[in-house]
């Protein structure tokens, strides 16, 4: 009998939680005559459904609710007809979206809101969100959190959302700051295009985020912006402590529009930057097209930056970037030790591993910020290819050590015109006396292929006179593989070829120019260091380590097991 008295309360309860809701939107004949509408009326777990085709015009407002259990989703009516789950969309999309835009460029399309009652749970789905064709400029398109004292605390931010299968873009001739500001915790970016993001005079950016804890997921995108395709920090956060933690930034075509240069809409500065940021894999993409303009033409930068004075906690450890083919830029890495300018937490456990990097000068500038040593800034099995006749370098700028434990084992530095000019700082000495400077008894340099003269150079390593002795399968068509007649082949310190894993990489970052990865190849990661979990936040729901929503279905299903029906 107690069974019994049980089960019926519980099964009252899954009848009460499966009392979901789908609400349409449409200018006429609909449920709603806007998506705030359709919100207000709305508790967790209902679904609203946005006539595609249609424009509203309005400040989406993603409210917090107490009612209802799971996510309230707000999607296009012709979702059917758009790419299936795991596929980019493309602007040629947009007819199968409804479009939003803001009543002013003064205001976000979408917002969600922070303090004692943060917003959470929300999924987008299919929708087309731009900036109004006016003129002035407009900051933001979609603002996940806030900053200033509605959130200066980890229990005041937005989480949970999901962004899917959206179209967010600025517009030719309109300056845009941004697509997304990344400011909550648990949110997953997904197969989505992002573009037209510039401003004469300011940093731009496709995503950033500084003021969230972070559980991102940024997968399968395209990302185009003038100035930080994506950046993590680039301001203090107003929560203090906060470092952007657990993050993964994979299958997504980062880009710059070659039509830009020598006619720049906005300052460019490089494609991925991390300023303050902790546990993150970057993996299966792709970096296409960067130059010098308002810096220096590195294309991906990790330099710990305390912005304003106010997070000397900041820091950038525990970082992955493997598997991405990173091309046509001027210069590829640039790293530093610490801030120059505040006090801030030291660099360190850096993996660059299996990538393949096309650059016409330098692969990398390691350099000495502050005081503080950098351990394990390590790269391993990566192919660099340089081409015209500029200086190409390993650069290392510091009087004295920066480095602990630093590795550049099994790679290969090739040109395909000019020269590799070696291993260097500002003020000599070269070659090996650089890297006894840098990191003095704490480096190894075994079994690189580098195409350049071996005198005063790492002895444990190869040297060939040129690109041809390398043997390469095919340069002529851009195929930088070992051939199996190579002189290295099989010569790395793990008994595999020297450079990157070819056949992998190809296999990783085969649908990423066009966004078709519902089926992509996803391998077993190399082990990273353990993460640090971030405040507040569980583990990315991608990787399967948080348990399922409560929603009706599952609630039910755990009921009656329980009471062994």
């Amino acid at each position: 009998m107690q069974k019994f008295v049980i089960a019926i309360i519980f099964l009252t309860a899954a009848a009460v939680m499966q009392a979901q809701t789908t609400r349409t939107v449409c200018s006429s004949e609909c449920d709603h005559t806007t998506i705030n509408a359709a919100i207000d009326a709305s508790c967790l777990g209902d679904t609203i459904v946005v006539t595609a085709g249609q424009t509203f015009t309005e400040n989406v407002g993603l409210d917090y609710k107490s009612c209802g259990s799971g996510w309230i989703t707000i999607q296009s009516s012709a979702l059917a007809s758009l790419p299936a789950e795991g596929n980019r969309v493309s602007p040629s999309d947009a007819a199968n979206m409804p479009t939003l835009r803001s009543t002013s460029v003064s205001d976000a399309v979408i917002k969600t809101q922070s303090g004692s009652t943060p917003s959470h749970h929300y999924k987008l789905i299919g929708l087309n969100i731009e900036r109004q064709d006016v003129s002035g400029y407009h900051y933001g398109l979609v603002l996940l959190g806030e900053t200033g004292s509605s959130q200066n605390t980890f229990e005041e931010e937005p989480h949970h959302f999901v962004i899917d299968r959206c179209l967010i873009r600025g517009l030719d001739g309109r300056n845009t700051r941004r697509g997304i500001a990344l400011n909550a915790k648990n949110v997953e970016i997904t197969n989505s295009y992002i573009d037209k993001f510039f401003e004469a005079g300011a940093d731009t950016q496709a995503i950033v985020g500084w003021n969230g804890s972070g559980e991102w997921l940024i997968r399968n995108n395209f990302l185009e912006a003038a100035g930080e395709n994506m950046m993590i920090g680039g301001a203090d956060p107003d929560i203090s402590n906060l470092v952007p933690t657990n993050i993964v930034i994979e299958y997504n075509h980062f880009f710059k529009p070659l039509a830009w240069k020598g006619s720049e809409p906005g300052p460019v500065k490089n494609l991925f930057e991390l300023k303050n940021a902790k546990n993150v894999v970057a993996q299966y993409n792709i970096f296409e097209n960067h130059w010098s303009h308002a810096q220096s033409g590195y294309a991906i930068v990790f330099t710990v930056r305390n912005q304003s004075g106010s997070a000397s906690w900041s820091t950038v450890e525990d970082v992955t970037f493997r598997y991405n083919i990173v091309k046509n830029t001027e210069r590829v890495f640039n790293i530093t030790n610490t801030d120059n300018n505040y006090t801030s937490q030291v660099t360190k456990n850096i993996y660059i591993e299996n990538n393949l990097f096309f650059s016409t000068e330098w692969p990398y500038m390691l350099a000495r910020g502050g005081a503080g040593i950098s351990d394990k800034i390590q790269f391993t099995h990566n192919t660099f290819i340089g081409s015209t006749g500029a200086s190409k370098y390993l650069w290392y700028e510091s009087s004295s050590q920066f480095l602990s434990d630093h590795k550049f084992n099994d790679n290969i530095v090739a040109v395909t015109s000019g020269a590799f000019s070696g291993i260097a700082k500002s003020d000599g000495p070269y070659g090996t006396g650089t890297l006894d400077i840098a990191a003095p008894g704490e480096w190894e340099f075994n079994n690189n292929v580098l195409q350049t003269s071996s005198s005063g150079n790492p002895p444990a390593s190869f040297y060939p006179a040129n690109l041809a002795a390398i043997g390469f399968e095919d340069t002529d068509n851009g195929i930088f593989k070992l051939s199996s007649g190579s002189n290295y082949k099989n010569d790395a310190t793990d008994g595999s070829d020297p450079g990157v894993n070819w056949d992998a990489l190809m296999a990783y970052t085969e649908c990423v120019e066009e966004g078709d990865c519902g089926d992509s190849p996803t391998p077993t990661p190399t082990p990273t260091p353990s993460p640090t979990p971030t405040p507040e936040g569980p583990t990315l729901r991608y990787y399967g380590n948080e348990a399922p929503p409560v929603d009706s279905e599952s609630w039910f299903g755990w009921v009656m097991s329980y009471l062994g029906f």
